[in-house]
């Protein structure tokens, strides 16, 4: 995964702030982006659902 210096610089912050590895916040931010796919998912079928579906 390649990061924009703003990323990297975020994601920096959060290992300095919570005393964790850099692999430890990049492992979070995945599981977090993976979670949130997950969840635009279910409300995606959800919609379709509501819209008969469209």
């Amino acid at each position: 995964m390649d990061l924009n210096e703003t990323e990297f610089d975020l994601l920096a912050d959060y290992a300095v702030r919570h005393g964790i590895s850099m692999a430890d916040a990049a492992r979070y931010a995945i599981s977090l982006m993976l979670e949130a796919e997950r969840c635009a998912s279910i409300a995606d079928d959800a919609l379709r659902e509501v819209l008969g579906g469209k």
